[in-house]
């Protein structure tokens, strides 16, 4: 591939940003799902690094069932470099890790115009908790279809007529035409059942269009005026769960096989799984590309006020907040900012929940949540607590209250309270 300059990456940002607005870009995101793997024994790797810092030869090591290992990230820059950046993997000893504080492992891209180097540090064997810090090998997955994936897919209504009309259809033949069309069909010479022999009835219905088209009929997609991505995906949806013949399951594998081929210059055609790992309270596909790019590009990714505006109300009703939507307009309103970097953004949404007022009867189930979270998770402390923290709701006669100083009065003046009641506090976690 044509090595890629700044100007171009800077384009390609302007072209993805156009899409910040649509719907589909609006669409709530949800934790990727756990994958299976089968059981083999694992094998002890190592391999034999240079430190950058000192030159010293050392050796890393990892299980061969791990995830997301050195070797993993090799690969994440071998295809950057095909993608048509400059890119490297550099590891640091653990003594100058110790004594320079340095990263351990370095991801460094430019491009070929560039003298600087832009540094992200891999999340190598997943380190929970350091996703600021850390980029996620699902990050690098994101910034890689940024740069290689096409502007945009020319013919939807061709895509998705292919998409799930045949490729879809044949991989899930039995929903679509019934198992016993296809036990019915009759291979020449005769042989016993066997997974060969399925395959060959199945192959059959294939190749005859008045029988591959039976059962359940195909979707006429070119009967959808302006059809978009949204729209085709709910046509879809409601065809899977019509005439009697519903299932989940089968949806959600066209979702996964969607993913894996619907690639254009949007938010969702980067991300058409729908899948966050990390800043969840940021809320969308494009917050999560967003933070990816600059982490690993150093691109910077500005939100507007209307913008701001607009993940707050998409956010608050899906998580059934609508009640309180006018107040974050308020809050946002309140910090007179025109512009938000996409750090800055996920970081207001974090505390935005914090400065949220509260109706009492709400509060004392936030308050049990925040003792059950930050202060206790078991026993009849948990209780006891509790009880003092109503009580203190009760005396305070406030008709409102926000998350943050909920969590203010838990982590200080409540256990206080709770000692002076006489309750054994010594096992309290404090924060």
């Amino acid at each position: 591939m044509e090595k890629l300059t700044r100007d171009q990456i800077n384009k390609k940002l302007e072209i993805l940003r156009r899409s910040r607005l649509n719907e589909e870009s609006y669409v709530i995101t949800r934790p990727a799902m756990a994958m299976c793997y089968s059981m083999s024994y694992p094998k002890e790797c190592s391999k034999l690094y240079v430190c950058v810092t000192c030159g010293k030869e050392f050796k890393v090591s990892w299980r061969s069932n791990s995830s997301a290992t050195i070797e993993d990230f090799e690969k994440i820059v071998e295809r950057f470099r095909a993608a048509g950046v400059e890119a490297e993997l550099v590891c640091n000893c653990e003594e100058c890790v110790a004594h320079h504080g340095c990263n351990r492992y370095e991801i460094r891209i430019k491009t070929e115009e560039e003298r600087d180097w832009h540094f992200s540090f891999p999340n190598i064997e997943r380190r929970f908790g350091a996703e600021d810090q850390y980029t996620s090998d699902f990050e690098y997955e994101l910034v890689l279809k940024f740069l290689t994936v096409p502007e945009k897919i020319k013919d939807l209504y061709a895509f998705f007529d292919h998409l799930y009309n045949f490729e879809f259809r044949k991989r899930e033949l039995e929903f679509y035409v019934g198992s016993l069309l296809i036990q019915k069909q009759v291979v020449e010479p005769f042989e016993k059942d066997s997974w060969e022999l399925s395959l060959k009835k199945k192959q059959m219905v294939i190749d005859r269009p008045e029988l591959f088209y039976s059962g359940k009929k195909p979707i006429d997609f070119y009967a959808e005026k302006n059809l978009t991505t949204i729209r085709a995906i709910e046509l879809i949806n409601e065809h899977i769960q019509s005439g009697g013949m519903s299932d989940d399951y089968i949806f959600h594998r066209f979702m996964s096989l969607f993913s894996e081929t619907f690639q254009e210059l949007t938010y969702k055609g980067l991300n058409g799984n729908e899948v966050v790992h990390d800043y969840d309270n940021a809320g969308f596909i494009k917050t999560q590309t967003d933070i990816a790019l600059n982490k690993v590009l150093g691109l910077t990714v500005i939100y507007d006020a209307e913008e701001v505006r607009r993940n707050i109300e998409y956010i608050f009703q899906n998580r059934d907040m609508r009640q309180y939507i006018e107040q974050a307009y308020a809050i946002l309103e309140q910090m007179d900012k025109k512009e938000f970097t996409v750090w800055e953004y996920a970081e207001f949404m974090k505390e935005l929940y914090d400065k949220i007022q509260y109706p009492l009867r709400e509060a004392k189930t936030l308050l049990r949540q925040i003792i059950n979270e930050e202060i206790m998770n078991f026993g009849q402390e948990n209780d006891e607590l509790l009880r003092i923290g109503i009580q203190w709701l009760k005396n305070s006669n406030r008709q409102t209250i926000s998350k943050g100083e909920l969590k203010t009065y838990a982590l200080s003046d409540l256990i206080v309270q709770a000692e002076a009641a006489g309750i054994d506090v010594s096992n309290i976690k404090r924060g």
